[in-house]
């Protein structure tokens, strides 16, 4: 089925830990089905090294290199914000406006469409911070997210994207309702058939257990936690049924920011400017 000729081009822009990892894998897998679709995707790595580092961070990585012609698929949940810088008093990806418009200028690319994962918070904080353990200097779980601190609502997020891009459509997908929904989401996304996309059976990134992030937060109290340190302590304490995952809310937090969650997603549901993209079959 070909597609018309002046197809939106696609701005994908995560959020963290909403299943990107696994689509965009998945994206990789499918590049035939997307090109006969009239897409173009380039493979994560390649992309942040020549776009996303230079256009955004600047010194020390360069100068952006002209942009591919046929380049129309943008997917990197870092041009919102890297994981330490998501949460802050103004709320989450306070610079997700203007580095997204950054990267749309140097592409030249004129009201996409825009899609954006969300997710529970009592899950996305802990995933969030696990994220940046990895690449960050250490810090306890309360220094990373102070509940009276700093500000969380998806509303705010949609709020900056749609005054930033006030021509776009933008859509919103649920992280609670991706699993085993992959293909049907990216059919929505790029029109190509959900029986034409090579889904991975399994993506193995280390995740951390309760009881990795607890020894690292006592291996901080007697010195430095190093990256070495991190993931030995991932791998002693592989997460499993053994080892649940790491989850720093007490149950009245949970009950808290669960309905927090709900009560957004109730008034995200009210826009009339941001488009709800449902994947449940039933």
């Amino acid at each position: 089925m070909s597609q018309p000729q002046a197809r939106k081009p696609i701005l994908w822009l995560g959020a963290h830990k909403t299943g990107t990892t696994f689509l965009q894998k998945a994206l990789m897998l499918s590049q035939e089905a997307l090109v006969r679709h009239g897409l173009r995707y380039m493979d994560l790595d390649e992309f942040r090294a020549k776009y996303t580092r230079p256009l955004l961070y600047g010194r020390g990585f360069g100068r952006a290199p002209e942009p591919d012609d046929d380049l129309n698929l943008i997917f990197d949940e870092n041009i919102p914000g890297l994981v330490q810088h998501a949460l802050s008093a103004k709320g989450l990806y306070p610079d997700i406006a203007a580095r997204s418009r950054k990267v749309c200028a140097h592409f030249g690319l004129h009201d996409p469409d825009i899609y954006f994962g969300v997710r529970n918070y009592v899950g996305f904080l802990p995933s969030l911070y696990c994220e940046a353990l990895k690449s960050t200097p250490y810090r306890p779980f309360d220094q990373f997210y102070r509940a009276g601190r700093h500000r969380i609502d998806w509303n705010d997020v949609l709020d900056q994207l749609r005054q930033a891009f006030p021509n776009s459509r933008i859509y919103v997908y649920f992280y609670e309702d991706l699993r085993g929904n992959e293909a049907r989401l990216l059919s929505q996304i790029t029109g190509v058939a959900e029986s034409s996309f090579v889904i991975p059976e399994k993506i193995s990134r280390p995740g951390f257990s309760h009881a990795a992030v607890e020894s690292l937060f006592e291996l901080s109290k007697s010195g430095p936690v190093t990256r070495k340190d991190v993931f030995s302590a991932i791998s002693r304490y592989r997460k499993g049924k053994k080892f649940p995952s790491y989850q720093p809310f007490d149950q009245d937090e949970i009950d808290d920011l669960g309905a927090r969650y709900q009560d957004h997603v109730a008034r995200l549901r009210l826009r009339d400017d941001i488009a709800r993209m449902e994947l449940s079959r039933y």
